[in-house]
């Protein structure tokens, strides 16, 4: 397992810059990045540091592992998330995050507490041959 973790300011544009950092860990893992396992990482990616960034009042944690073709990623943040979305109508801008998250990625870690909200979700993603095919 080769893993990677880093510290992103609760700043608006921290879920782009986690969005690059994990097409850098792709690639450099070997995954195929036009793939729609890697599509689906990146959007789980970005709403879980989306939500770290609208609902935490401190530095998002983001990191990064990878068994093979499995990547797993763990966000911490000191904020509460919300989670139910029964409160969310048609127009409402939060209380979607979490399912979004589940559609995308199996959630193996969420837990919310005082200090904080950490999730963490993995997706497999095809890790290309030496012949560039996705195995």
């Amino acid at each position: 397992m080769t893993g990677w973790a880093w510290v992103l300011p609760r700043d608006p544009g921290s879920p782009a810059r986690a969005r690059q950092i994990t097409n850098e860990a792709l690639a450099t893992w070997g995954a195929d990045p036009e793939s729609d396992a890697a599509y689906q990482l990146l959007v789980a990616v970005s709403e879980a540091v989306t939500n770290g960034v609208t609902h935490g009042t401190g530095e998002v944690t983001m990191s990064l592992d990878h068994i093979g073709g499995l990547v797993t990623c763990e966000i911490t943040s000191h904020g509460r998330w919300i989670t139910a979305t029964a409160d969310a109508g048609p127009d409402s801008e939060h209380g979607r995050g979490l399912a979004l998250i589940g559609d995308f990625a199996e959630i193996t870690r969420f837990e919310r507490g005082e200090a904080g909200t950490v999730i963490a979700f993995r997706v497999l993603v095809p890790v290309l041959t030496a012949a560039g095919l996705a195995a």
